[in-house]
């Protein structure tokens, strides 16, 4: 074999080898992070889409957000899940008037059955949508949701507390990306 044909066979491999790869790259849906998903959701919710955030340029991942997204109009009502910034996160509140009816934020601190401490808080958004939201880390992993409900459907305390302990390690294979600028 010349060494020109040589070249060119090396060449078509590497072109072989790299699109793919630059294609996975773009495409790919790892994260820095361990992901969870919930396995058991209150009655009447559900998760309706599912995302990857990643923000910076393919190849320069400045940070990575994975989304549930409890609605299809918007992401207003998710849960997003980060690495924790150990500089910034903390799990306990200072808020104790916890109450379901309440149109301004109010929150509580909870422990779950598994062992689990949470933030819970509840609003009432725009006059119409019941909001409860919890917020805990799991391993190194940030898990704050926002659920909405109809006003005249409160979720009982302990389904929350059961929707916090049953997010379990997932995978994030075949989740779409977005990529932002982070800005």
């Amino acid at each position: 074999m010349t060494l020109r044909r040589l070249s060119v066979v090396a060449g078509l491999a590497l072109l072989i080898v790299s699109v793919p790869w630059a294609v996975y790259r773009h495409t790919s849906t790892h994260t820095d992070f361990q992901f969870y998903e919930p396995t058991q959701l209150p009655a009447g919710v559900a998760i309706k889409q599912k995302r990857v955030d990643q923000f910076g340029t393919p190849g320069h991942i400045r940070g990575t957000t994975v989304e549930l997204n409890f609605r299809t109009v918007d992401w207003v009502y998710s849960v997003d899940e980060r690495p924790i910034d150990p500089e910034g996160y903390g799990l306990v509140t200072t808020l104790h008037n916890y109450d379901p009816t309440s149109t301004k934020p109010t929150c509580e601190q909870r422990h779950t059955a598994g062992g689990m401490s949470y933030r819970l808080c509840h609003w009432i958004d725009y006059g119409r949508i019941n909001v409860y939201q919890t917020n805990f880390a799991k391993g190194s992993t940030s898990i704050t949701s926002r659920m909405p409900n109809e006003t005249d459907q409160a979720i009982p305390v302990e389904s929350l507390d059961t929707f916090v302990d049953s997010f379990k390690p997932a995978s994030t294979v075949n989740f779409p990306v977005i990529w932002g600028s982070g800005a």
